[in-house]
């Protein structure tokens, strides 16, 4: 028998930050395929420069706007919980 778990819709969302000691021009989100109900995920996070140029030891801070839905750790893993839409956001270095 095959199970079908209800998808989880991710939305992934920047905000400006603070400014940390390199430039952070960017901040590039993703997230690999479909989100399931029960899914524990990374989300990738690359801070570049203005050149383009990956910026190394930025922290990332994230946050979600539906927790009951699916929520983010520090590290930058989406657990969803259950059915429904969430916007996960992260912030870093002004972007």
């Amino acid at each position: 028998m095959t199970v079908v778990r209800p998808l989880v819709s991710v939305l992934l969302l920047l905000v400006p930050g603070a400014a940390v000691a390199q430039a952070v021009d960017t901040l590039e989100l993703a997230v690999a395929g479909a989100v399931a109900e029960g899914d524990s995920v990374p989300i990738r996070a690359v801070a570049r420069d203005s050149a383009g140029r990956e910026v190394s030891g930025v922290p990332i801070n994230w946050f979600s706007n539906a927790p009951a839905v699916g929520d983010i750790l520090p590290n930058g893993t989406l657990v969803a919980y259950r059915a429904g839409r969430v916007a996960i956001g992260a912030f870093a270095g002004g972007k």
